[in-house]
């Protein structure tokens, strides 16, 4: 008998995919280039949809999903230590499995996060067992960035300061995903595609903030904030409002505010860096409670169906969706990228989650996982035997009426 699951966290999952959806398709998956060929839409109206993507969806969609996968890190562990397991070594071995799925996936997409939370899970495994108080504390300093905080104060005791770039082979990659083959594109993916998005994950703070929003994802799982919803409309209000407030005001603030400060421009660099990474934690925090008062309000609209279908799935979901969108937009593949502007792409994204998530509602009646949850499960249970097929009920004639 599986267990059930609460609904709103699959929800907030597929919330958090569909906005990872609109960024990929927006980015052409790290392929930036402007199309050949423009109809409809101006070069003009693409940069306005491409600023909105950047400015209230890029870093929250992830933010979102670095949260949840932090509550699901402390759901699986208290389910096994609700059966007198300890856990640690074999949640260690759910993220080496976890590790080798997005390796290879990174092949194929560089952008991939998968292999990287599979990493930042581990150490936090170690801390695992504080007190709540202390992973609270710990959680806070690391989303405050203290090592950017630290090189905006001593750059003003070094003059000669400057902001180290992270993008050591962006140009390479770019150039392959324009006219390399697809084998050129995973072999610059095996190391260059892998180094430039680690780089680029530590140049904006976004370790930390991963680490910082993991266990702030355990600490939620241990109030059982998401298991009564309802319970929690009064206290989601005042988030919302405020959490609204502080991430439009940054939003809004940032770029003409600093750039009026008498600092250098290595300087207003790391200070944009780091109020960005704010940004996202409190518009993080404005999504997750929109999506859940509304959810409260209407637990029954067709959307959230959607939603929960497309969240349960949500590892099959982001390779399906990263898999098909390189082949749409790369050269090897389809070279879209030549006719979608900005504009387009974010139609594009929208219509391709429309489908997805209206397919995972037809599959999630006939089968207990997604494929790769179910191969995720194996590989972690070493088991084949996992249940992959839901039984279905044979349908039932109704006898003929006998007339004497």
């Amino acid at each position: 008998m599986k267990k059930s699951r609460i609904a709103i966290i699959d929800i907030l999952r597929g919330f958090a995919l569909l906005l990872i959806v609109l960024i990929h398709f927006i980015e052409h998956f790290e392929f930036y280039s402007p199309p050949k060929h423009h109809f409809i839409f101006s070069p003009a109206q693409d940069e306005r949809s491409l600023y909105w993507v950047m400015q209230f969806i890029r870093g929250n969609a992830y933010a979102i999903f670095a949260l949840l996968f932090g509550l699901s890190f402390y759901i699986q562990m208290n389910n096994k230590a609700k059966k007198g397991i300890n856990y640690t070594k074999g949640f260690a071995w759910r993220m080496f499995i976890l590790l080798i799925i997005g390796f290879f996936f990174s092949l194929i997409y560089r952008g991939d996060i998968l292999h990287m939370y599979a990493l930042f899970a581990l150490p936090v495994l170690f801390i695992y067992p504080l007190n709540s108080k202390f992973l609270f504390v710990i959680s806070i300093l690391l989303l405050l960035q203290l090592p950017l905080l630290y090189k905006f104060i001593i750059s003003f005791y070094q003059p000669d300061f400057k902001l180290i770039e992270a993008y050591p082979h962006w140009a390479e990659g770019n150039q392959l995903a324009y006219d390399g083959s697809f084998w050129e594109t995973v072999k610059f993916n095996f190391y260059k595609g892998r180094h430039t998005a680690w780089t680029w994950t530590i140049y904006v703070g976004r370790y930390l903030q991963i680490w910082g929003l993991f266990i702030l994802g355990i600490l939620l799982g241990r109030i059982s904030f998401f298991k009564k919803i309802e319970h929690q409309k009064a206290l989601l209000i005042k988030i919302f409002i405020v959490s609204l407030f502080i991430a439009l005001a940054l939003a809004f603030t940032t770029e003409s505010l600093v750039n009026k400060f008498p600092i250098t421009v290595e300087q207003q660099k790391v200070t944009k860096i780091i109020l960005n990474s704010w940004k996202n934690i409190f518009g993080l925090a404005t999504y997750v409670s929109l999506i859940s008062l509304l959810y409260i309000a209407f637990p029954k609209a067709y959307l959230f169906k959607l939603f929960q279908a497309y969240g349960k799935l949500s590892l099959t979901n982001y390779i399906v969706q990263g898999t098909v969108g390189v082949f749409l937009y790369y050269g090897f593949g389809l070279a879209l990228w030549k006719y979608l502007g900005d504009t387009w792409s974010l139609i594009s994204g929208v219509i391709f989650f429309l489908i997805q998530a209206y397919l995972c509602t037809i599959w999630n009646s006939y089968f207990y996982y997604g494929p790769f949850e179910w191969l995720w499960r194996c590989l972690t249970d070493l088991n084949l035997k996992t249940h992959f097929k839901k039984p279905q009920q044979p349908i039932q004639s109704k006898p003929l009426n006998s007339s004497s």
